[in-house]
């Protein structure tokens, strides 16, 4: 699978008849609520149970391994390498899981960097005190010269 595959693989899969584009957070509180997938608590905060799977982890973070980037990476227990062939298996996995939804929630965003993150600009709105919901994301850690 090239670039090129998986850029026309994800505009089709991102501009299908089951994506919601740029909901607001009411619109997202509405579907949570409409599904059944959380409560409102006393404050007005979604309150959801996840289950048994709680959160990400951190050891879970793989980087496909080529000539790019192999060199640029600081390989570890945090950044694990893994190969095309591994990658192109779980992205076929997770593209047909997501066709067979009835429903997928799309929100883009900018993001920026800092010395040493990687955050979505929405985050640093909220940092900096603008109103948002903030929205985590982990970063890559790349060798230091």
């Amino acid at each position: 699978m090239n670039s090129v595959d998986v850029s026309n693989e994800l505009h089709q899969l991102l501009t299908g008849n089951n994506v919601q584009t740029q909901l607001s957070v009411p619109q997202l509180v509405e579907k949570v609520l409409s599904r059944n997938e959380g409560v409102l608590t006393s404050t007005g905060a979604v309150k959801a149970e996840t289950g048994k799977y709680t959160g990400r982890s951190p050891k879970d973070k793989y980087i496909v391994e080529e000539a790019s980037v192999k060199d640029k990476i600081d390989w570890g227990p945090v950044n694990r390498p893994i190969s095309e062939d591994v990658f192109n298996k779980l992205y076929n996995k997770v593209v047909d899981y997501l066709k067979a939804k009835e429903e997928i929630f799309v929100l883009k965003v900018s993001l920026v960097q800092t010395n040493h993150h990687v955050f979505p600009s929405v985050l640093l709105m909220n940092m900096l005190g603008i109103t948002f919901s903030p929205i985590l994301c982990s970063s890559v850690q790349t060798k230091r010269n």
